[in-house]
């Protein structure tokens, strides 16, 4: 798991994804904006499930 967020730290879409979650926390009152912001980091750092043949 260390390793997996290490390599998603490196990617730009990551850094991408955690400013969209800093902005759009920054437009909402204050404890509604950390919940964004902390759901968007979260979010971005979990590990997607692996798709079985045939799904999307």
């Amino acid at each position: 798991m260390k390793d997996y967020i290490k390599k998603r730290l490196n990617e730009r879409s990551t850094w991408a994804a955690i400013g969209v979650a800093v902005t759009a926390g920054a437009a909402l009152s204050t404890p509604y904006s950390w919940i964004v912001i902390g759901a968007g980091v979260i979010g971005v750092l979990i590990p997607s499930p692996d798709k079985s043949e045939g799904e999307g």
